[in-house]
């Protein structure tokens, strides 16, 4: 594997982004209760790490993913920018789950909560799966700049879905929702196209 394409130097603003999506797991998840992502981790680690572990790996994706962005735009090395390509993986996988899951709760049950818009994210679930599978066939696959901008751009298809539901919906949603779709906008359009 090609270490130095991955390794490849991003300017200062995927940086910022990046840290900008890491720190939205300290904003309030909503106006109504005061605790943050950040908190709701740390506490689920003291009181079981096993549990923590998978809860920072399941919630805390986009926020660690992130911090990776952050770490391989700085730190030369291959090692940082394979960490961002696992984390994107990663992403892709969950971003297919909630797809399943929009398809299976398609159907209609008058005991479940009504999901606004159920295709969209099927859609987006079906088409970035291909077109991720088509990308990692291709032979310019391995360069930073792709993984870190496909990772963001699975963080704002999900937030953007998660909003949609959220909206005219129950009660309101804090600073955390917002500013995290924000935030992966923001380092979708940070990362050079060339890279």
């Amino acid at each position: 594997m090609a270490h130095d394409e991955l390794a490849a130097p991003v300017p200062l603003r995927v940086t910022l982004a990046a840290l900008a999506l890491f720190a939205c797991a300290w904003l309030p998840i909503s106006p109504e209760v005061n605790t943050t992502l950040a908190r709701v981790l740390m506490n689920a680690f003291r009181n079981d790490w096993l549990h923590g572990a998978l809860l920072a790996l399941v919630i805390g994706a986009p926020y660690l993913f992130g911090l990776a962005v952050a770490l391989a735009s700085r730190v030369r090395g291959g090692y940082t920018a394979l960490l961002v390509r696992a984390w994107t993986t990663w992403l892709q996988f969950e971003v297919a789950l909630i797809g399943l899951l929009a398809l299976r709760i398609f159907v209609p049950d008058p005991d479940e909560v009504e999901v606004r818009a159920p295709w969209a994210i099927i859609g987006v679930a079906g088409v970035t799966v291909l077109a991720f599978v088509h990308r990692l066939a291709s032979p310019n696959v391995l360069q930073l700049g792709f993984y870190a901008r496909w990772g963001a751009l699975l963080v704002v298809g999900v937030f953007a879905w998660l909003e949609l539901q959220a909206f005219g919906h129950g009660p309101e949603v804090g600073a955390f929702w917002h500013g995290t779709l924000g935030a992966a906008f923001l380092l979708v359009a940070a990362v050079p196209r060339s890279r």
